[in-house]
């Protein structure tokens, strides 16, 4: 158990790595997208329609794909511990306290459902990150090879 707790710490720690990349570099988006909505109050006529009309749509669906990966995450998980609490009170409905062995048995699974749920936290943060890292990454090489104006 401590190898995949140790795991989950990496991928915890690589995901706080990733975020900050990613927010960094939504800062360039920001002030590029800064520069053409200023553009476009000045001059209504010659402004970037197409880059303007990407600003909520992509939020929608970045959003959304990482909402839908952590619905696929937060439901595996929830369905481990319901599984687990029905073998609970299977075992307390016999009518005879639980043998040693059931009671060993339930722990080890406790032990692993516990493990699994940091396990899960960290997948957890990781695939919500990576629709919005995508997204921020497809807007920063964009924006970055538009000539400055």
């Amino acid at each position: 158990h401590w190898g995949r707790l140790f795991g989950a710490a990496v991928s915890i720690s690589a995901t706080g790595r990733r975020t900050v990349a990613m927010l960094c570099a939504s800062q360039d988006i920001i002030a590029a997208r800064a520069v053409i909505m200023t553009a476009a109050a000045a001059r209504p006529l010659t402004a970037d329609d197409r880059e303007l009309a990407r600003i909520v749509p992509e939020k929608i669906e970045a959003f959304s794909r990482a909402g839908s990966a952590a619905s696929a995450v937060l439901l595996g998980q929830g369905a481990a511990w319901i599984r687990y609490g029905q073998d609970v009170t299977h075992l307390m409905l016999r009518g005879r306290p639980p043998t040693a062995r059931e009671t060993a048995g339930l722990h080890g699974r406790w032990i692993g459902l516990m493990v699994g749920s940091v396990e899960a936290g960290a997948r957890l943060a990781s695939v919500m990150l990576a629709p919005l890292q995508r997204q921020v990454g497809i807007n920063a090489r964009r924006l970055a090879s538009r000539p400055s104006p």
